[in-house]
């Protein structure tokens, strides 16, 4: 039994590993990823709620992606504007579990750190492991974005048009 288990663990070890390559650290995936997400969003939205709604999501979808990293800073600093719908709404979301694909993010000073370690890096070797592991960050912090776009933009849009905050992260 204590053979099977081992051969176990390593057969889920190399499983885990081969889906972080397809996902989470493929640049390829968070480009389709997105593409796909926005899609089926859109498509979803337009069958419950009709043209209107499936076009204020779109507009919503548009006004988030290119502020979705600010956003994640801003409430990992505590300093998400409670004045600005947006920013009220992005708290909401994310206390009440509508972040999905979550990933652990490095603060500013932890990514500091890092990159001071990996310029004193004592060989080739951990210098190159450095390199690897900040483009690892560099696509996970991009698809934590794409992740998050249409989740928090059906979030905004549901509360926009009068759903509760429960009703809105489901």
């Amino acid at each position: 039994e204590k053979d099977t288990n081992g051969f176990f663990n390593v057969t889920d070890a190399i499983n885990r590993f081969r889906a972080q390559m397809v996902t989470g650290y493929s640049p390829k995936f968070v480009v389709t990823n997105g593409v796909r997400d926005i899609q089926e969003s859109t498509v979803y939205f337009f069958a419950k709620y009709g043209v209107s709604i499936a076009k204020k999501f779109v507009g919503n979808v548009m006004e988030i992606m290119p502020k979705i990293h600010k956003l994640f800073r801003l409430y990992e600093k505590n300093e998400l504007d409670m004045n600005n719908k947006m920013h009220r709404y992005f708290k909401e979301f994310l206390e009440n579990g509508g972040e999905t694909g979550y990933s652990a993010m490095l603060s500013i000073e932890e990514y500091e750190k890092k990159i001071n370690d990996n310029i004193k890096a004592k060989s080739v070797l951990d210098m190159s492991k450095g390199v690897l592991e900040s483009a690892q960050d560099l696509v996970e912090f991009a698809n934590r974005g794409v992740e998050n776009v249409c989740r928090f933009a059906a979030y905004m849009t549901s509360r926009e048009n009068g759903l509760s905050v429960l009703q809105s992260v489901a």
